[in-house]
């Protein structure tokens, strides 16, 4: 037997108690979810980069050890241990101005991040990530 409910109930709508809370609850979720994507786009970015740089590198590593192997066939095979004596250590004259080298370098690489930081531009998860804690802030003040 099947007991029958005198209340009949809607399936497409129901009541909610405590309805802002609800939203509140829903928009913090979504903004915790499109951060998780902005950061999974940041890691896709480096990895992308990360990549690109190892080719990069494989292929200049590759170019370097082909050229070594072409210097040492073309120069003459000689027993060093003939020619080597007491090693004197070695001076740098120079260390002031590689050191200005290295700041130049450094500085000139913070220039470039500061450049790409400017032309940021908004993502689409970004627009979103502010219209949604715009409507947050307004279901707090209301």
């Amino acid at each position: 037997m099947k007991k029958h409910n005198t209340k009949q109930e809607n399936p497409v709508y129901t009541t909610l108690n405590n309805s802002v809370d609800l939203r509140r609850h829903i928009l913090e979720t979504s903004i915790d979810g499109i951060k998780v994507l902005q950061r999974y786009e940041n890691i896709k970015e480096i990895k992308a980069k990360k990549m690109a740089l190892l080719n990069e590198l494989r292929k200049c590593c590759g170019d370097a050890h082909k050229e070594l192997t072409h210097f040492k066939r073309d120069m003459p095979h000689v027993e060093l241990k003939e020619y080597i004596k007491e090693q004197k250590p070695h001076i740098t004259h120079h260390k002031e101005e590689h050191k200005d080298i290295h700041k130049e370098i450094e500085h000139h690489a913070n220039k470039e991040e500061h450049r790409e930081e400017r032309k940021i531009i908004k993502d689409p998860l970004q627009n979103e990530l502010e219209e949604l804690r715009r409507r947050l802030d307004n279901i707090n003040v209301g």
